[in-house]
C-alpha cells in the first residue's frame, strides 16, 4: 500500500494494510506513521511532494522485501493486540495523568 498522504489524523486505512501483514509506505505527514517502529522507518515519506524520494522507498523496499516482511509481520502482530477497549483505557488514563481541569 502506497499512501503518500499530504495530511492524514491518522490513517486507519494504513494500520488495516498493516494488520493484513500488507507493508504501507505512508507519509510523516500522516499521524499513524508515529506508530511506524524503527525497524519500518524506512518506510516513511519525509516529503508527500518528492516522488524521487518515493521511488527510492520503494527500490529500497523491492530489494529488503523479505527483511521487511517479517518488520511488517511483528507490527501487525502489535496492531492487533490494540483493541477499541485497550484504546478507550489508553485515553481515559492519560485524561487522569493530565491532573486536573483548569478552572
Amino acid at each position: 500500500l502506497v499512501a503518500p498522504s499530504r495530511y492524514d489524523s491518522y490513517g486507519l486505512a494504513v494500520q488495516e494494510a498493516i494488520g493484513r501483514e500488507v507493508p504501507a509506505v505512508v507519509s510523516s505527514h500522516a499521524g499513524v506513521s508515529e506508530r511506524f517502529p524503527a525497524a519500518l522507518r524506512s518506510l516513511v515519506l519525509a516529503d508527500p511532494e518528492d516522488a524521487n524520494e518515493l521511488a527510492g522507498i520503494l527500490a529500497r523496499w523491492a530489494s529488503d522485501r523479505d527483511r521487511l516482511a517479517a518488520d511488517v509481520a511483528r507490527f501487525a502482530a502489535e496492531l492487533r493486540l490494540q483493541t477499541w477497549a485497550r484504546t478507550a483505557e489508553q485515553i481515559v488514563e492519560r485524561i487522569e495523568a493530565s491532573g486536573p481541569a483548569p478552572r
